[in-house]
């Protein structure tokens, strides 16, 4: 993306991100956050396991269901609850 005025041509680096996006992108991962925190325990290590929050690696179906002792489809089950949850609890917000 550019913009051009009378003087300068400017290009977008679309990785900067203004401060605008970088504090709504703050307030949005502290809702998330909230929210899975109010999920039951074991939803919220699958959900944090899975796309790597709260310091976790990301880590697959198989390898959470070993460290859990759940079959790989029924993390898989978890997580598409848990995911469920989280887009309830947000629609609420808005």
């Amino acid at each position: 993306d550019f913009k051009e005025n009378s003087t300068t041509l400017e290009i977008a680096d679309p990785s900067i991100k203004t401060p605008f996006i970088e504090t709504k992108d703050k307030e949005n991962s502290a809702i998330i956050e909230k929210i899975i925190a109010s999920l039951p325990l074991k939803h919220q290590i699958i959900v944090n396991k899975r796309f790597g929050l709260q310091g976790e690696d990301r880590t697959g179906l198989a390898l959470i269901g070993k460290e859990l002792n759940l079959t790989k489809e029924r993390v898989r089950q978890i997580e598409k609850k848990s995911l469920q949850l989280i887009q309830v609890e947000l629609k609420k917000i808005k």
